[in-house]
């Protein structure tokens, strides 16, 4: 059974009018659309979604809003959670009322309604957000990382390392009191989602070790304190 979304139903009607197919059939088969549905658009009859917008919780303007919003805040590091955006939702046909003359009673959107919202734009995915420290978030852009690589890639060149002396150090963290990973929306294609949070948090940092050849340092934790708990601490480890 073809698969279409409704942009490209839109360029197919786009191309035959301006004259790039002789036919209907061939302008359907280009684009891997049922002729039948392409001719009834032909014939200046609204899609689906069009007709039906009249039921539909938010329209088609509202939802592309709702869909700008939801982009820019994955963007500024803020990703929104599926139960703030049904809220949002309301918040967009509560202000439509308002503006109406005569009061309108509606019922509340339903917990099916973000299903459905997602359905209808594919290019939408559901992941677990992660907390990241707001200057880490910030300092990470295409410039930093790429002047990075390249002055790494120099020193390959130049000295030859051999496996056994290179080294990969990586350092992350907990944050003691924050929230805990939540579902959110955010743009198909981005890999993570990472939350903005304060950087006035207390975190407890791990720093792991690796080299090329295959060496792996045991993790080491550093916790925030004036004194050293003893329980912290292994019975085994040397004092130096």
């Amino acid at each position: 059974m073809p698969t279409y979304s409704e942009e490209d139903l839109t360029t197919a009607l786009a191309a035959y009018r301006d004259g790039e197919y002789t036919s209907i059939r061939k302008c359907a088969y280009a684009f891997n659309i049922p002729v039948t549905t392409l001719s009834k658009r032909l014939s200046t009859r609204t899609s689906r979604s069009q007709s039906h917008e009249s039921q539909k919780i938010l329209s088609t303007a509202e939802e592309k809003t709702l869909l700008k919003t939801i982009t820019r805040l994955s963007k500024l590091g803020c990703p929104i959670t599926l139960l703030l955006t049904r809220d949002l939702a309301e918040e967009i046909r509560l202000s439509r009322f308002r503006l109406s003359s005569t009061p309108t009673p509606y019922p509340p959107i339903s917990k099916r309604w973000i299903d459905r919202f997602r359905k209808r734009y594919p290019e939408l995915k559901t992941v677990y957000s992660r907390a990241l420290d707001a200057s880490r978030f910030e300092g990470v852009n295409y410039p930093v990382v790429s002047a990075y690589f390249d002055a790494l890639t120099d020193l390959f060149l130049e000295n030859s390392y051999p496996s056994d002396a290179i080294f990969n150090v990586d350092e992350t963290g907990f944050a003691l009191g924050t929230t805990l990973p939540s579902k959110v929306l955010i743009r198909r294609g981005d890999t993570t989602a990472f939350k903005k949070i304060s950087g006035r948090q207390e975190w407890i940092t791990a720093i792991e070790c690796i080299g090329a050849s295959g060496v792996a340092l045991p993790p080491l934790l550093i916790f925030k304190a004036k004194h050293t708990n003893t329980a912290w601490i292994p019975a085994s480890t040397p004092e130096k």
